[in-house]
């Protein structure tokens, strides 16, 4: 005697659509990377209007992200390290990040952009 199981609809609704983790980790990622980018806009656009100095009127909106460290590490990757006696100093500056930057520029062109790409694939 075999068992068969006739009761079972083709046509019935198989249940909720499953949404691969993959695309649900890019749209958070992508969610909070726009997120982050416009809430940094609003900090500089304020900042500007205030008359901080730090910032510059008209600057990118990826340039808000290269300020303060981030500048140390473009001038590391741009130049290398380098001492002089009383003065500030990019030896305090762990090197990897740096190299990183000064790799990537190969394909980049430009040491900000390629600072920006590893800053992100590091989130992941």
């Amino acid at each position: 005697m075999s068992i068969t199981s006739d009761s079972a609809d083709p046509e019935a609704p198989a249940g909720p659509r499953q949404i691969p983790v993959l695309a649900v980790a890019a749209l958070g990622f992508i969610a909070v990377s726009v997120t982050l980018l416009l809430l940094g806009r609003l900090a500089i656009d304020h900042q500007v209007a205030i008359g901080r100095q730090e910032f510059e009127p008209g600057i990118g909106w990826f340039g808000q992200w290269v300020r303060w460290d981030g500048n140390w590490y473009y001038r590391i990757a741009h130049n290398g390290y380098s001492f002089t006696a009383g003065e500030q100093r990019a030896v305090a500056f762990w090197p990897s990040y740096p190299m990183s930057i000064r790799g990537l520029t190969l394909l980049t062109h430009d040491e900000y952009d390629a600072g920006l790409i590893i800053t992100w694939l590091s989130g992941f």
